[in-house]
């Protein structure tokens, strides 16, 4: 009997994981190639993308909070800045260096925010596909199409 295996996940390449309005300031949970991963935007607005499982309990950060750009684990509250680094660590002056969650790359285009499981090194912005994102009923990402292109047609109905 011959046991077909299903092919590798591709970890080099942008995932979008989000639409862009989705995230805010309130963390949220996503997987993608069954890694999950917590993201939020900064006071300045920026996503952030972390592995959704803190360093010390494996607690999920998506159930924690913000404080300004660090978010807390809600089981012992150790607190991690937007690079992954733990900040805080509750009843010591002292965080060990090792004490980090992984950062994923993140870009955000097209309507959606995009995450890059692979090597931070490899994440290169031009490999998201031009106009990838939402369409409209014309078939034209909105992203490609200007005001002046757009297409209607009186037999569309609403």
């Amino acid at each position: 009997m011959t046991v077909h295996k299903p092919p590798p996940l591709q970890r080099s390449a942008w995932y979008a994981v989000a639409e862009s309005a989705e995230v805010t300031r309130e963390p949220f949970r996503r997987i993608i190639l069954n890694e999950p991963l917590v993201l939020f935007r900064t006071e300045a607005g920026d996503p952030v993308g972390l592995e959704d499982i803190c360093c010390h309990r494996l607690a999920p950060l998506s159930s924690g909070q913000l404080i300004g750009d660090t978010i807390e684990c809600p089981y012992h509250g150790l607190r991690f800045d937007t690079e992954g680094k733990c900040t805080h660590v509750p009843g010591t002056t002292s965080v060990p260096a090792r004490a980090r969650v992984r950062k994923y790359p993140l870009l955000e285009r097209y309507g959606f925010v995009w995450a890059w499981p692979g090597s931070p090194t490899l994440a290169d912005p031009t490999l998201i596909p031009i106009g990838a994102g939402p369409r409209t009923r014309t078939g034209i990402p909105r992203s490609a199409r200007s005001e002046s292109a757009a297409i209607s047609c009186s037999a569309w109905t609403t």
